[in-house]
């Protein structure tokens, strides 16, 4: 409960100096910044030299790359019966196929799991959903606009992105059994628990809620993909045919329910594919994805 408390705090508290002006218009490009190149980092390499690897986490790893097929089969079918625009397709397969699994899959995932799963949240989210927004999904972009993506680019954002290096790093590390000084865990440790208040700030300040909009259709139908099928899809996959039923495998139920991922928004936006609409859905997916999060935590219960 302290947790969710804590969530509302600061997504509440964001929002209030934004509409006071006290933080500057860009404050959280700035956490942003601060988040990406220090904090995620710091946080990866405390969690991710302490797991031990088994094949549940494969299935962590997989359910990204199998959230991301579906929004793709579900968008690139519809748009082929439609005749829908290229980067409408592209906006909607990108922000429907990649969950917000770092951003604000840490903080609910330790308040409904506890700290120790934040390790798999970094698994799911590194190995997983940035490794596809940052090959696949730039391929995407590149198809979807008038800008191409090269092997040269998409290995240049891939390998420059401060916490995937940091995690080949831990990985690295965890693979060979070498210990980090302690003095260096326990600086990564309090640099990393800076990461739940500043993200759940970040939201907050971004958060902005358009009303006049002509694709609020298109809206309802990417959230629908993204907080109920995926979702649903996860559940009868890992629980039904599979047969998981762990913590971890809550864990994975989660975070396949996450809302549209804020960087997939950005990204989409800087390669000029209908950047209001992108803001509309990730804006929107954050508040309507707090009742749907609530439904498949309950779910979790009962399985």
């Amino acid at each position: 409960m302290d947790n969710f408390i804590l969530i509302i705090i600061c997504i509440a508290s964001a929002i209030l100096l934004r509409e006071t002006n006290i933080l500057p218009k860009n404050a959280h490009i700035t956490i942003n910044k601060i988040i990406i190149y220090l904090s995620l980092p710091a946080l990866v390499l405390y969690f991710i030299p302490q797991i031990s690897f088994n094949h549940e986490l494969f299935y962590a790893l997989l359910m990204p790359w199998i959230a991301f097929f579906i929004s793709f089969i579900l968008f690139f079918t519809l748009s082929k019966i439609y005749h829908w625009p290229k980067g409408l397709t592209g906006a909607l397969i990108l922000l429907s196929g990649l969950g917000n699994t770092s951003f604000l899959g840490i903080p609910f995932v330790q308040a409904m799991f506890g700290e120790h799963q934040i390790k798999n949240v970094l698994i799911i989210d590194q190995a997983g959903s940035f490794v596809i927004l940052s090959t696949v999904g730039l391929l995407i972009c590149s198809n979807a606009s008038k800008e191409k993506a090269t092997l040269k680019s998409v290995g240049n954002k891939l390998f420059r992105f401060p916490p995937f290096v940091a995690f080949l790093f831990a990985l690295i590390l965890n693979l060979n059994n070498v210990e980090l000084p302690s003095f260096i865990v326990k600086s990564a440790q309090t640099l990393g628990s800076t990461v739940v208040p500043l993200a759940l700030l970040s939201i907050g300040l971004q958060l902005r809620l358009e009303r006049n909009s002509l694709h609020w259709n298109y809206v309802a139908l990417g959230l629908f993909c993204k907080l109920i099928i995926i979702p649903a899809v996860i559940v009868f996959l890992y629980y039904f045919i599979l047969g998981m039923n762990s913590e971890l495998t809550k864990v994975i139920i989660i975070e396949s329910a996450m809302p549209p991922m804020v960087t997939a928004g950005i990204v989409a936006a800087a390669y000029g594919i209908k950047p209001r609409f992108c803001g509309i859905l990730v804006g929107y997916g954050i508040p309507v994805s707090i009742i749907t999060l609530a439904f498949w935590y309950w779910v979790t219960t009962l399985i």
